[in-house]
């Protein structure tokens, strides 16, 4: 949205207006020429005809995307169980050359 001017009012430039305009004029005539014309009744058809493969297509992918995306996150947990643990091997090995020292040092 464009505005021109100052202050507390301000005018609104009609550039928006004009593009919205233009937009919805044409898809409302996209609309009327699919619904009303034989080649667009044709087009309706053979969408209708393809909806069932194309969806089932579409089901296939997010199948495999989400098992591609089980596998990723799968992964990453064992990293990061993997780290978490060799974090957590390091500080006990540094708590416990702190406890030595301090038993060394009250020997």
């Amino acid at each position: 949205m464009n505005w021109e001017g100052n202050g507390m009012f301000q005018k609104r430039s009609n550039n928006g207006i004009i593009t919205g305009s233009i937009i919805g004029g044409i898809v409302g005539a996209a609309s009327v020429m699919m619904l009303t014309t034989d080649m667009g009744k044709q087009v309706v058809k053979k969408v209708k005809r393809a909806y069932p493969t194309i969806s089932n297509t579409l089901l296939e992918l997010g199948d495999e995307w989400k098992e591609e995306v089980d596998d990723i996150v799968k992964q990453s947990k064992q990293q990061s169980t993997a780290k978490s643990k060799e974090e957590s091997s390091d500080i006990g090995s540094l708590i416990q050359q702190v406890v030595e020292r301090d038993e060394q040092a009250l020997e």
